[in-house]
């Protein structure tokens, strides 16, 4: 799949012979939950900061190594 659209096919409210198939129930929300995610990645950023800092300070304690 390739070459494929970025979009979808949804029927709308209109009443269909037979009724199937129903409209009109989809419905696409998207969270605006950008301070959260901001967080989420400052705090992986000092995660992996914290990670390279801590055998640096213990291998300088050390005397290298």
């Amino acid at each position: 799949l390739g070459q494929v659209a970025p979009y979808f096919i949804d029927a709308d409210a209109t009443p269909n012979p037979g009724g199937w198939p129903v409209g009109g129930l989809t419905v696409v929300s998207f969270h605006n939950n950008h301070l959260v995610y901001a967080l989420t990645w400052f705090g992986l950023a000092l995660m992996v900061l914290g990670a390279i800092a801590y055998p640096l300070r213990q291998a300088g304690k050390h005397g290298g190594g």
